[in-house]
This record gives structure tokens, sequence and C-alpha cells, in this order.
């Protein structure tokens, strides 16, 4: 009786302020007038003595152990009213919950609260009529309301209250009662109008640990204290114990249990999952109808949403905190689904459907989402398991796109946790759903064909993350589904699907196949790499690149063919992309030979690359010699660098180190000329040295000839001009031999001139050494005996080579000696058509040489001609008419790369032959075809070449080409080359081609141009 006399207070407020009480009852507790400040003073003089004492002495009445007397008694006896302690309580209650409210205010309300909870849980409160609704609520949600917030997401939970106090019917409410959510809106109005308050560290704690004391009073009070008449109530208590959860990390986690001691809780959330594991028992409500209120507000944390219910509300940053709380949740569901099984199996698969309809369509949290509802799936049996996949496989074709996505994203999931046992009381339909095979075949490469391009990539992508998987049975049901052929041919056509983000992820599909060996490879598989690596997006070319880079280990040509050619890419990122791929995996790598290691895989990796590109890839030198000049100006080839290129060269890496010095040398004067000259002379007497060795050689010699003195170049003249003559040169290297005697001679002096006439006589020498040699075999009666094919065929690519440097030391004799090797019998071709006998070249009959030699004497051809114009005016029909009467394809090649040389040195006289290039589009070999493809481009880039007469339709005519690899280039010509220098270019012959095509020749406008018989011929034969 003294300790409540102590505790109530020094005035009694009941006799005080009876009229102030009676007031804060009849308005429900809202907007009610303050206590009078003396009595609040008086209160709070000594801090929280009274809250303390006052809770030690209704403590002693609520402990059940306890022969209490009886409190309502002991307050009539002295005259303390419940109602008005109830009345002061809520004073301070309200007070605190203000968000301007300082610290020992918010203490006050949250120990304040706790009292009215000890005093419902004393027998007899209920009788008392202590029990009211509204301040119930507002005791609880001083849990949520005093703990300090920012002041956004203050005024987000309390708009969260608001609406979960909406759902309230109110029914049994008395008239004029005012609904409790209009309480909160008109203190929500109030507090935003007001500042922020800031608080300390230590106020942090003081606020934290009263909010631990109240959650204690309030798991006291529950079990005493039934709420299955209050379904209100016990729906507050179960949002708020879910909001408190993630107020403070929990450094340790804390198993859950209905049988738990609170006394030994260490966390807030510790003790807010304690009560909302008791609000699952009976007294609150029936077990089913509770577990489906708990899920659901438990469903927003698991999704990573603000709010409660599942209601789509924002969604929060993926935070370790956020994690944590998610974490929690789906420990404590699992817990709950352990303890009650059966019971809670329906409720736990409306949750689960509940989280896949709710799931926010971002990726993070629809990873985050699958394995929480992966990880809540596997507590059930194989039936509910089965019959839940089920459910999920409807699902994944609903017409909603999030939904099918967000079903990959589970299948994936599961496809990570071990398959379930076979169960035979499933019947062989509900089998299926156990096993990983209908996971990977139906779930997801089911939907790589989906009509939406964001499933379609989706699919595809999972698809590669299972190949990934290292279970067995996961790639059996790969293997198994990929030994079929329409399936292999499914995924060829989504590598060119039209939608850019479909193609990435089908690139990576076709990586995982061919990094695992999941099937043979085969070359088409391979190059749907490479040709992925000049794809029109930028980001399928860089996928294309990262792909085919992990492929390197064992597709080593696949990755150079792919990589390499995209140094010259149009997007400078990808050009950046390609450069790194190539510096990681070439010159990073490159050390002084007396460090190389056989057992490091990088080095092995690079010098092998190196060698492939010295040799089997050569064509790929001209996009290499793009990325080592792009590498110099970032002063990449350090002396360091340069020195350990060199200690290879008499090793076996000296075909990839001298084509390194090679790129290198053009950018760097830092090379031992000494050791390069010694090199040179010891290789130029070797019979069998490698030819690409010595082009390599002769390059660097090449590139470092301004830095060696006069005699020194004077000497290498005479060498290389002794070595072209009288030597076994190799066909190969004329080429850089002749261009290093060039550069030597210009080394030489600075005067143009001069240069000049050194080469006239150096190369002059050559020319003489050539037309002799060619005459004594075209001439001479008995010439044709002594033919030995391949050393004609070096003199005449060396005259070529040579004539171009000293075109006044060329005579009319060459060119006689040139024309008698490529002058052919008189004959009608196959079509009946006789060669007209003016033709320059027909007066030469009875040649008998082979076609490799007239081969390269049309390439000698046409050097000569691109220095003597009036030997191309003679030849230039001849080379035409060449074209269509040749039947040896190296003969037809050549003059087409002759013609379009001679198309930019003399381009009005070839003008108009250029329909007989273009009927060359239509040759019955697809090399020559390609080649004209290629060659047409460049001249129409270029604009020697114009869109005239028959030249468009017959390059259009290419997109139907019978090899597919021929038309996907004429594509990629027209579109993404030709399109960009001429963008109405499709428009203006839109009509044209229309009568074209269907051979329509009588129009006034349209179709009128001049139109080869030959190449109708052509045309229809192909069809």
């Amino acid at each position: 009786g003294a300790a409540m006399r102590h505790g109530h207070g020094r005035r009694d407020p009941g006799a005080a302020g009876g009229i102030w009480v009676d007031a804060v009852w009849d308005l429900d507790f809202t907007d009610t007038e303050p206590l009078d400040p003396s009595v609040v003073e008086e209160i709070t003089n000594d801090g929280l003595e009274v809250f303390t004492c006052l809770h030690q002495a209704l403590l002693w009445f609520a402990d059940d152990n306890q022969k209490r007397e009886n409190i309502w008694t002991l307050f009539a006896e002295e005259n303390v009213s419940p109602t008005a302690l109830v009345a002061v309580l809520h004073h301070f209650v309200q007070v605190g919950q203000h968000r301007q409210a300082n610290t020992q205010k918010r203490v006050f309300a949250l120990h304040a609260a706790g009292l009215y909870f000890l005093l419902l849980e004393i027998p007899g409160s209920i009788v008392n009529q202590l029990l009211h609704q509204v301040m119930f609520d507002k005791c609880l949600y001083t849990l949520t309301k005093c703990w300090p917030r920012e002041p956004d997401l203050a005024r987000k939970r309390k708009k969260m209250h608001t609406q979960s106090s909406q759902t309230t019917g109110g029914r049994n409410r008395k008239k004029g009662k005012p609904r409790r959510n209009e309480i909160q809106e008109e203190e929500e109005e109030e507090e935003e109008d007001d500042e922020n308050v800031y608080f300390s560290t230590d106020d942090l704690l003081q606020v934290r640990n009263a909010i631990f004391f109240l959650l204690k009073n309030v798991l006291r009070l529950l079990p005493k204290f039934p709420l299955k008449e209050k379904p209100q109530c016990m729906q507050n208590c179960l949002q708020v114990f879910v909001e408190v959860t993630n107020f403070e990390p929990v450094v340790q986690e804390f198993k859950f249990s209905s049988a738990m001691n609170v006394d030994k809780a260490k966390y807030i959330s510790e003790l807010a999952y304690f009560g909302v594991r008791l609000l699952c028992s009976p007294l609150h409500g029936g077990e089913d109808k509770v577990l489906r209120c708990v899920f659901q507000q438990l469903l927003s944390v698991i999704l990573m949403l603000e709010g409660g219910g599942g209601s789509r509300f924002a969604v929060l940053g993926i935070t370790s905190a956020v994690i944590s709380a998610r974490n929690q949740a789906i420990k404590f569901i699992s817990s709950v689904v352990d303890e009650l099984k059966e019971v809670a199996f329906p409720v736990l698969r409306i949750l689960l459907q509940h989280i896949c309809t709710k799931v926010p369509d971002k990726a993070d949290y629809r990873t985050y989402a699958a394995q929480a509802l992966v990880t809540l799936l596997s507590k059930f049996p194989n039936v509910e398991f089965a019959d839940f996949i089920a459910w999920l496989y409807k699902y994944s074709h609903n017409t909603k796109i999030a939904y099918r996505v967000f079903a990959l994203d589970v299948a994936l999931a599961l496809l990570d946790v071990p398959e379930r046992n076979v169960d035979p009381s499933l019947s062989l339909d509900q089998q299926k759903f156990l096993k990983h095979k209908f996971l990977v075949q139906v779930m997801v490469f089911g939907r790589c064909s989906d009509k939406a391009p964001v499933v379609r990539s989706k699919a595809l992508s999972s698809f590669a993350q299972c190949l990934e998987v290292k279970a067995a049975t996961t790639l059996e049901s790969i293997q198994d589904l990929l030994q079929r052929k329409e399936v292999m041919a499914m995924l060829r056509r989504r590598a060119g699907d039209e939608k850019t983000n479909v193609r990435k992820s089908t690139l990576q599909v076709f990586m995982n196949i061919l990094k695992h060996k999941v099937i043979p490879c085969t070359a088409e598989d391979l190059s749907i790499l490479q040709d992925r690596c000049r794809d029109p997006a930028v980001s399928v070319r860089k996928q294309a690149l990262q792909s085919i880079t992990e492929l390197l280990l064992v597709m080593q040509k696949a990755w150079l063919n792919g990589v390499v050619p995209v140094v010259m890419d149009s997007e400078s990122s990808v050009q950046e992309k390609a450069l790194d791929c190539l510096d990681q995996l070439l010159l990073q790598h490159i050390k002084r030979y007396d460090k190389f290691r056989s057992d490091d895989e990088n080095q092995v990796l690079a010098w092998d690359l190196l060698t492939l590109l010295a040799s089997d890839n050569q064509e790929l030198n001209r996009y290499l010699n793009k990325a080592f000049h792009m590498w110099s100006r970032q002063n990449k080839f350090t002396s360091t660098f340069i020195h350990n290129i060199m200690s290879h060269v008499e090793t076996e890496h000296a075909v990839p180190a001298w084509m390194l010095l090679a790129k290198v040398a053009r950018s760097s004067p830092k090379l031992d000329y000494s050791k390069i000259i010694e090199s040179w002379g010891s290789v130029s007497r070797q019979q069998n040295i490698s030819a690409d060795t010595t082009g390599h050689m002769l390059c660097v010699m090449g590139h470092v000839a301004k830095h060696l003195p006069k005699s020194t170049c004077e000497g290498l003249i005479d060498h290389l001009k002794w070595w072209l003559r009288d030597s076994q040169c190799p066909l190969e290297v004329i080429s850089p031999a002749v261009e290093t005697l060039q550069k030597l001679c210009r080394a030489c002096t600075d005067e143009l001139e001069e240069a000049q006439e050194l080469l006239n006589q150096v190369c002059g020498d050559l020319v003489s050494n050539c037309e002799s040699y060619i005459s004594n075999i075209v001439l001479k009666e008995d010439g044709a005996k002594q033919l030995q094919e391949d050393l004609l065929v070096r003199h005449l690519y060396l005259l070529g080579e040579a004539a171009q440097l000293c075109p006044a030391k060329v005579g009319k004799r060459v060119f006689l000696l040139i024309q008698s090797i490529l002058a052919a019998p008189v004959s009608e071709d196959k079509y009946g058509e006789e060669i007209p006998a003016s033709q320059p070249l027909s007066q030469f009959r009875g040649s008998a040489m082979p076609s490799v030699v007239r081969a390269h004497a049309f390439i000698t051809l046409g050097k000569l001609c691109l220095q003597h114009e009036d030997l191309a005016k003679k030849c230039i029909a001849a080379l035409a008419r060449e074209l269509e009467v040749s039947q040896d394809v190296a003969v037809r090649n050549n003059v087409v790369i002759i013609m379009c040389d001679l198309c930019v040195r003399y381009t009005s006289m070839v003008d108009r032959y250029i329909p007989n290039i273009s009927l060359c589009l239509k040759d019955p070999h697809p090399f020559i075809r390609k080649q004209t493809l290629i060659l047409l481009t460049n001249l129409l880039q270029e604009e020697f070449v114009r869109w005239k007469n028959c030249l468009f339709f017959r390059f259009v005519t290419v997109l139907v080409d019978p090899c597919p690899d021929i038309a996907r280039f004429g594509e990629f010509c027209l579109v993404h080359l030709l399109l960009k220098r001429n963008p109405v270019m499709f428009s203006q012959h839109f009509i044209e081609c229309i009568f074209h095509f269907n051979s329509y020749e009588k129009h006034e406008k349209y179709n009128r141009f001049p139109q080869s018989a030959r190449w109708h011929r052509k045309s229809s034969s192909r069809r």
C-alpha cells in the first residue's frame, strides 16, 4: 500500500483532476488536454523513480506465484482511481510519441506504456474496464514511434500504420467514437510541421533499453491476455513486432522457440520474434488464421519491401541490416513450420505463392526471393513439394512477363539444392516434379523460345548457368537435351535473334557448352562466338570477347579470330576491351628467355598464341598492326620489354619473337641493331629457314634503317640485292625484301631525288635480271623445255615488285614479255560467244603456260599498269573479258583484284567495266564472290564507284547467296557499312527493284539500264 501511494504520486490526479480524467475517457484518448504541468513536474521530478516504484508495486500483484491481496480493493481503500492512473499514463504516452519529443519524454512514454500493460496483466483489469482499444494501440505503437528515425522514414512508417488500421471494421464501436487511423493522421499532420530532433549515442541507448523493457512487459501480458476476441489488437501487435525486428543489428544468431526464456534474451528482435511466436498460439485465434496474418506480415520482410502485409510499397535498399532481417524472417518461418508441420503447410504454400506474385521486378530482389522460396520449399514433404512445383510450372506460363522471369529464377535456385530421392508413393506424374530434369528441360529451356525477348534472354542466361552446375543429374539432363538436333538449331537461331540481350545470353550458352565440353564441339558452334565479335550491338561484341576469351585455353584460334579484328571496332570502348584482352594474354607474360618456364601456363599460352599469329593466322596481322600502333602511343614498349623479346630470337620462339620485333620496331628506336644485322647475315645464308622468320627480320631491318649508319645501309642494300637475284628467295618474302630495299635506299640520303636515283639503280638491276630470265623462257624456241614453274613465278613476282619502284627502268620489252605469257588460244566460250579479234592480248596465241604462272603474270601486269597509264588503257578491256572467259579460279581472283586497284588509280577509265566486275558476285566459286564483295564495298565506301545502272541490284542479290556466310557478310556490308554513307539507298532503289527482279523492262523510267544476258544466265542457273 505504501509503495502504491508513493508510486502513484504525491498528488492524487483522481481527486485533483476528476474532470480532466473524465474528459480523457469520454474523448476516447483522442484530442485530450495535457495533464496539469504541476502534476507532471511532481511525477517526473526524480526522473524514472516514480515509474520504477510503481512498476515494482504492480508487478507484485501481477506475479502468479504471489498470494496477493486484491489490488482493486486496495485502490478503493487508498482512494486511488485506476481510470485516473490510466489517463495519467496516457498523457506520458501521448507526449513521448511526438516526433519532437526529447529522450526523457520518450523514455517516460515507454515506461508509462509498460505500466499500462502491467496493469492489464493483473486479474480484474477487464472487469474494471481498464482495457481501451485506443489506449492499448497507443501503448503498443510506443514501441515504434519512440524509436528515433529519419523524418521521411518516420512519415512512411506512420502511413503504414494508418493503412493497416483502415482495414478495421467499426461495427461494435460506440456511436461517436473516433477511428484510431483518424487520430494517427491528425498526429502525423501535426508532426510533419516540426523539425528534426537529433540524438546522441547515449540517448539512443536509453531509448533502446526502454523499448527492450517495454517489450518484456508485452510478452509477460500475452500468455495471460487472450486476443482471440480482439482480432484488431492481435493484428496491431503482430505488425509492431515485425517492425521492431529490424531495429538493431544482431551480432549473434539466436534460436526461435515457443518455449523461449524472455529473461535470457539479448536483442530486441529476439523478443519481437518471441512475441510473434506467442501470437501463433490458439489463445490468440485459430492457428490457421493467425499463421496467415503472421506470414503476411513477414512477406514484406522476406521480399525486402517497405511496409507490412506484402503491399506493393517501395523496395528497401539491399543493406546488411535488411538482409539480416530477411534471413531472420526465413529462419523464424522455418522454425514455425518445423513445429506445426501439417497445420502450417497450407499457409506456407500461400506464402510461397505470394512471394511469386509480389516479388519486385528487379534482378537482385528476384534472386533473394527465389533463394528464400527454395529454403522454405525444403520444409515440404514430397507430396506438397511436387504439388507446388506443378503450380510453379503453370505460373511460368502466366501472361505477365515478370512472372515468367521469376519462375526462371526459382528454377535456377532449385537446381542449386540436391535432387530429391524418388518417392514410390507418388504417381509418375508427380515424380517428374521432383527431378532436376524437369527444371532444366521444361522450366528453363522451355522458355528459351518465349515470345517476350526479356524472358528468352533470361531463360538462355539461366540455361548457361545450368551448364555451370556440377551436379551429375543436371549435366545428364543437359546432355540429353543437347543431343537433339532441333535444340542446337534453336540455339543457333537465338544467336542471331533480333534482340541484343537474347544474342548476348545465347553467347553465354555456347561458351559454357564448349567450355565444359557438354557435347562435341563443331566448327559451326565455334563460329557463332567468332562472328558475334562483330555484332552490331556493343554489349554483344563485349560479351563475345569475354566468352571467347574464356574459351581460350581450349580454343586458341577462335580467340584470335574473334578478338584481334575487334581492335578496329567502330566503338572505342570495345576497342579498349579487345586491347586489354590482348595485352593481358600476349604482352604481360613475355619475360627474358632465361626466366621462361614450361610449367608457367601464362608464359606458354602467350607464346603459343604469338606462334599462331605468326603462322596460321597471318591474315590477322593487319589488325594486329593497329593494336601495336595504339600500344605504342600508350608507351607500352619499354627497353625491358624489347630486351625480353630479343632474348628469344635464337630460340624455339624465334618466329613469334621476330614478328613481335617487326611490330614494335616501327615505334621503338631501342633495338640492338648489331644483333639484328648479325642475325640477318646468318639467316640469309641458310637454305631452309622459315619464310615467316625471314619476312619479320626484313620488316625489322626496314623499320630500323633510318637509325643505321650510311655504310651499314649500303652494305645491306648490296647483300639484299644479291639475295633476291641469285638465291632461292622464298616467294612470300619478296615483297618485304623489296620494301626493305626501298627503306634502306631512302635512309642513305635525305634528298628524295638522290634516293630515287639509287632505287632506279638497285631495282633497275633486278628488273633487268628478271627480264633476261623471262625472255629465255618465253621468246626462245626451246624455252618451254627450260621452264621451272617456281623459278618463273618468283621472277614474275619480283619483276612486279621492283618495277613499281623504278618506273623509268621498265621498257616496252617487259610489257611484251608479260603479254606473251598471258596470251591464250582463240576459243569460243561455253555459250558460243566469240572473242573479238580486236582484244589486245588475242594476238599472243598458242601459249601453253601453266595456270599458276598466268595467275602471277596477271598480278605483275596489274602492277605495271599502275605505273603506266598507256599500258592500262590497252589492257583494261582484255582484263574485263578475262573475268568472263577464264576457267581458272586463281586467274579470275587476281584479275578482279587488279581491276579494283586500277579503279582507284584510273577511276574514269575503269568505271565502264564495273558491270563486268559485279558479274563476279555470281561467280561459281564462293571465294571469288566474297572477294568481289569486299573489293566493291571498299570502292563504294571510298566513293571510287557509285550506285549506277545495275550495281545495286547485283549487289543486293548477295543477300540470297547460297553460301550463308556470304549472305550474312553481304547484309553486314549493306546495312552497317554502305547504308551509313548513303542512308536513302534502299528507298531510292526500292521501286526499281520490283521491276528489275521481275524482269519487267517496258516501263518508261525503271529498269532501263543495259543488262547482260550472261548475268541473267548466271542468276537463273543459281536459283
